[in-house]
Formats: C-alpha cells, sequence, structure tokens
C-alpha cells in the first residue's frame, strides 16, 4: 500500500489513454525501491515461490473432458470480450488452473483493464523472436477478442535471469502459457 507520507514525496502525473498515473520524485528524491524496501523483498520472495512452485509442479494444465466441454460452450478462444475474458480466467481460478493472486499477470484487473499493480520483481525488458503481425501487447485489448492468438504470442516471452544469466520464461509467460493450453484444448 503507498502511503500519503510516500505520496509527499512524489507528483503522481495522469498518462495514456486511461489516465493512469504514475509517480515521479520530487526534488530528484530517490526511487520507490529504496522508499519501500519490504514491498521489494516481499515481491521478490513471492516470485521465487512461483518459480519454485513451476519447478517442483509443472506448467500443465489438467481439465477434464466435461470442464473442456462446458468452457467450450461458454467462450470462444477467438472471439472473446473483456468481460468473457475475465469470467474465463476466474473460471480457471475456481478449478486450480491460476491462482486469483496470478491474474494480474494476464491482464485481469479487478479495477481497470491492463493496469497491472506495482510489482518490483518483474523484469522491466522482456523479448520474443515470435513475429507479432497483430501488433499484441500484455493489454487484453490488443487482442481483438482472438485470445487463442494473443495468449500464443504472450506465452513467448522470455526474460533475463540475473541469478542465473539466461533468458527464461517468467510468471506472466508462464500464466499465459496456461491460458493458450487450456484455449487449445477447447477447439
Amino acid at each position: 500500500m503507498i502511503t500519503s507520507s510516500i505520496l509527499d514525496r512524489f507528483w503522481v502525473k495522469p498518462s495514456g489513454t486511461h489516465k493512469m498515473a504514475y509517480l515521479v520524485p520530487k526534488n530528484g528524491g530517490g526511487s520507490l525501491k529504496n522508499i519501500l524496501p519490504e514491498k521489494v523483498a516481499q515481491d521478490k520472495k513471492k516470485l521465487r515461490d512461483f518459480m519454485e512452485d513451476v519447478k517442483k509442479n509443472g506448467t500443465a494444465v489438467h481439465l477434464t473432458k466435461e470442464q473442456i466441454s462446458q468452457l467450450s460452450e461458454k467462450f470462444d478462444p477467438e472471439d472473446m470480450t473483456y468481460e468473457d475474458y475475465h469470467a474465463f480466467v476466474d473460471q480457471l481460478c475456481d478449478w486450480g488452473v491460476l491462482r486469483r493472486e496470478d491474474i494480474q499477470y494476464v491482464s485481469v484487473s479487478p479495477l481497470v483493464e491492463g493496469l497491472i499493480p506495482l510489482d518490483f520483481a518483474e523484469p522491466t525488458v522482456m523479448f520474443t523472436t515470435e513475429k507479432n503481425d497483430h501488433y499484441f501487447d500484455s493489454h487484453f485489448s490488443s487482442s481483438g477478442g482472438n485470445v487463442l492468438d494473443w495468449t500464443r504470442y504472450m506465452a513467448t516471452f522470455e526474460s533475463l535471469n540475473p541469478d542465473t544469466g539466461s533468458f527464461e520464461r517468467g510468471r506472466s509467460s508462464i500464466l499465459f502459457g496456461k491460458l493458450r493450453d487450456v484455449l487449445e484444448m477447447m477447439r
């Protein structure tokens, strides 16, 4: 949580189409990372725990034929509204495919579509070798409703792991991969 004492040290400026705010230090005074060391440590621990869970349990998605049928009747992988997508992700959370705390990394937010809460463990630079003919980005709105193609693309991103020095799929890529796998099962 950002307290008023932190906001006293920063200007809040609206930016972008949705008028989302970002913080700019007043008087050149420090970054959020320096002001919120507990949050930095907490975010890094959550990411380490997530990645350890992936190493231990893998990323395979297990759904019954009945569950896949239910999803197929309710959702079209190539034509979803944001409300459909949100309901789809909610259903996967109910079935244990995704955890509620991870849905923010697949462009689901309870407040504003595409708004991702501040997380100091998420990489700022990610890359993919896949061609982006559809001009997809991390926001649902770029999918044009074709969630299957969008998740296929988003699952291809990698980032540099500073601990290992290698490029790896991160949390968002892994989660988008799970969504992609479910959507492909529905076809």
